[in-house]
Protein backbone atom coordinates (compact mmCIF):
# COMPACT_ATOMS: atom_id res chain seq x y z
CA UNK A 1 0.00 0.00 0.00
CA UNK A 2 2.78 2.42 0.88
CA UNK A 3 4.62 1.72 -2.38
CA UNK A 4 1.39 2.22 -4.32
CA UNK A 5 0.91 5.56 -2.53
CA UNK A 6 4.39 6.65 -3.62
CA UNK A 7 3.82 5.53 -7.21
CA UNK A 8 0.48 7.34 -7.36
CA UNK A 9 1.82 10.63 -5.99
CA UNK A 10 5.59 10.49 -6.71
CA UNK A 11 6.10 12.10 -3.32
CA UNK A 12 6.97 10.70 0.09
CA UNK A 13 4.36 12.72 2.02
CA UNK A 14 1.54 10.28 1.15
CA UNK A 15 3.17 7.01 2.31
CA UNK A 16 4.63 8.72 5.39
CA UNK A 17 1.21 10.18 6.24
CA UNK A 18 -0.54 6.83 5.72
CA UNK A 19 1.98 5.06 7.93
CA UNK A 20 1.67 7.68 10.65
CA UNK A 21 -2.14 7.67 10.52
CA UNK A 22 -2.27 3.85 10.63
CA UNK A 23 -0.07 3.72 13.75
CA UNK A 24 -1.94 6.57 15.48
CA UNK A 25 -5.31 4.92 14.89
CA UNK A 26 -4.06 1.54 16.12
CA UNK A 27 -2.45 3.06 19.21
CA UNK A 28 -5.54 5.22 19.84
CA UNK A 29 -7.67 2.11 20.04
CA UNK A 30 -5.22 0.54 22.48
CA UNK A 31 -4.21 -2.33 20.19
CA UNK A 32 -0.71 -3.55 19.48
CA UNK A 33 1.19 -1.64 16.80
CA UNK A 34 3.52 -3.97 14.88
CA UNK A 35 3.32 -6.47 17.73
CA UNK A 36 4.26 -3.99 20.47
CA UNK A 37 1.78 -2.70 23.02
CA UNK A 38 1.87 0.93 24.02
CA UNK A 39 3.11 1.57 27.53
CA UNK A 40 0.77 4.57 27.75
CA UNK A 41 -2.40 2.72 26.80
CA UNK A 42 -4.90 4.03 24.31
CA UNK A 43 -7.78 6.47 24.23
CA UNK A 44 -10.13 3.50 24.10
CA UNK A 45 -9.51 0.20 25.85
CA UNK A 46 -10.19 -2.72 23.54
CA UNK A 47 -9.89 -6.47 23.81
CA UNK A 48 -9.97 -8.16 20.42
CA UNK A 49 -11.96 -11.38 20.56
CA UNK A 50 -11.92 -14.10 17.96
CA UNK A 51 -9.48 -16.24 16.07
CA UNK A 52 -6.00 -14.76 15.61
CA UNK A 53 -6.35 -15.01 11.82
CA UNK A 54 -9.13 -12.42 11.98
CA UNK A 55 -7.95 -10.23 14.85
CA UNK A 56 -4.19 -10.41 14.22
CA UNK A 57 -3.59 -11.94 17.64
CA UNK A 58 -0.66 -10.46 19.56
CA UNK A 59 0.65 -8.69 16.43
CA UNK A 60 -2.32 -6.36 16.30
CA UNK A 61 -5.03 -5.75 13.71
CA UNK A 62 -2.54 -5.13 10.90
CA UNK A 63 -1.73 -8.86 10.89
CA UNK A 64 -5.38 -9.91 10.66
CA UNK A 65 -7.47 -10.54 7.58
CA UNK A 66 -9.31 -7.21 7.90
CA UNK A 67 -6.07 -5.22 8.06
CA UNK A 68 -4.53 -7.05 5.13
CA UNK A 69 -7.66 -6.72 3.00
CA UNK A 70 -8.02 -3.02 3.76
CA UNK A 71 -4.40 -2.43 2.70
CA UNK A 72 -4.92 -4.44 -0.50
CA UNK A 73 -8.06 -2.48 -1.39
CA UNK A 74 -6.29 0.84 -0.74
CA UNK A 75 -3.30 -0.31 -2.82
CA UNK A 76 -5.61 -1.30 -5.70
CA UNK A 77 -7.24 2.15 -5.72
CA UNK A 78 -3.86 3.90 -5.55
CA UNK A 79 -2.43 1.79 -8.38
CA UNK A 80 -5.56 2.42 -10.46
CA UNK A 81 -5.01 6.14 -9.90
CA UNK A 82 -1.36 5.82 -10.92
CA UNK A 83 -2.31 4.00 -14.12
CA UNK A 84 -4.88 6.67 -15.00
CA UNK A 85 -2.30 9.41 -14.42
CA UNK A 86 0.22 7.60 -16.63
CA UNK A 87 2.73 6.98 -13.86
CA UNK A 88 3.02 3.26 -14.56
CA UNK A 89 4.39 2.35 -17.97
CA UNK A 90 6.36 -0.40 -19.71
CA UNK A 91 10.11 0.19 -19.89
CA UNK A 92 10.50 -1.20 -23.43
Amino acid sequence: MLTAAYIATRALWMPIGLHFAWNVVEAGFGTAVSGKSSEFGGLVHTAPAGPPALTGGSSGPEAGVAGILSCLVAAAFLLRSAIRKGRIYARW
